[in-house]
C-alpha cells in the first residue's frame, strides 16, 4: 500500500480506495469498488469515510455480514448519505437541531472528523 502524504492542513488528510477498503467490513469485489471509487469526486471522500465509519459500527453490531452491501453497490448507490437507523447515536452525538443547523452551514466538502482521521491514521502502520 503506497502511503499518501498528509495535506498541509493539519485538519484533514487525503482519503485513498485503500483507506475505504481496509475500514469496509465486507470486502467483495475490490476490482469492481475501485472502478466506482475512481468514478466519485476526492471532495465526497471525507464524507464517505465519515457516514462509513459509523455504518461499520451499525453493520458490526448487527453480526448480519450477509446483510452488508457490497462495497461497489453501497458507493455507486451513494448510500453514504441514506439516513442512519432510528435510535443510532453517532460516535459525536448532536441534538436534531444541531446535526440540521449543521448540515445547513457545511459546505460540499465537509471536513472530516478527528476520530475518522485518527482511525485511517491508525490503519495506514
Amino acid at each position: 500500500m503506497a502511503v499518501v502524504p498528509i495535506r498541509q492542513e493539519e485538519t484533514e488528510i487525503v482519503v485513498t480506495f485503500d483507506d475505504f477498503w481496509s475500514l469496509y467490513p465486507r470486502r467483495v469485489a475490490k476490482k469492481d469498488a475501485r472502478r466506482a471509487w475512481d468514478r466519485i469526486s476526492p471532495r465526497f471522500h471525507s464524507a464517505i469515510m465519515t457516514a462509513l465509519y459509523e455504518w461499520a459500527r451499525i453493520w458490526n453490531a448487527r453480526n448480519e455480514p450477509e446483510f452488508i452491501p457490497h462495497p461497489a453497490t453501497w458507493l455507486n448507490g451513494e448510500r453514504w448519505e441514506d439516513d442512519f437507523p432510528p435510535g443510532h447515536r453517532p460516535y459525536s452525538p448532536h441534538t436534531a437541531a444541531q446535526q440540521f443547523q449543521e448540515k445547513q452551514e457545511q459546505e460540499e466538502r465537509k471536513a472530516m472528523p478527528a476520530h475518522v482521521m485518527d482511525a485511517i491514521k491508525k490503519m495506514r502502520k
